[in-house]
């Protein structure tokens, strides 16, 4: 929708549309960085919000079956144990989903699935990083193509 708006002001030489098209692109990218400048400074929050949370959700899973196969699928996907490990199973009738006993000992006891998530969501991080800043650059050439043609459109109206 925005792309047809500075289409059609370029187009048609419209220095209002082109305008606009101006300040909507200018508004996403002052959006878009406040966005990341918040997920920076507030990074240790959201994980500790997001742990609680993963925590709170692990406790309820122990008394609904539903809830818990849930929480055992997660398991079998990122090879993990409880949310913090496998001592989460402690004291309870439950058992991890890959080891399946909690008395059992093995030479290397699995992580946490919160550790498991936070490291694949680590590695998908670089990716909208980049993705992230591709569009900035992009977005950042609209606005120069844009305020470039509305001066050029505004001086062609007084040269004849």
């Amino acid at each position: 929708m925005l792309g047809i708006l500075g289409c059609c002001g370029a187009r048609s030489g419209n220095r209002c549309l082109l305008g606009l098209f101006f300040t909507f692109i200018l508004i996403m990218v002052i959006a878009e960085l406040a966005v990341g400048i918040s997920a920076a400074v507030f990074k240790g929050k959201v994980e500790e919000i997001l742990k609680d949370t993963m925590m709170d959700y692990f406790k309820n899973s122990l008394n609904s079956t539903q809830d818990m196969d849930n929480f055992h699928a997660l398991e079998r996907d990122y090879n993990c144990c409880g949310v913090d490990g496998i001592d989460d199973y402690k004291n309870t009738t439950q058992k991890c989903a890959i080891i399946g006993n909690v008395t059992t000992t093995a030479t290397t006891v699995p992580e946490g699935c919160f550790a498991a998530l936070e490291d694949a969501f680590m590695g998908a991080a670089s990716i909208l990083i980049g993705s992230g800043v591709g569009i900035g650059v992009i977005e950042i050439m609209a606005l120069v193509f844009s305020i470039y043609l509305c001066r050029q459109f505004g001086r062609d109206e007084f040269v004849a």
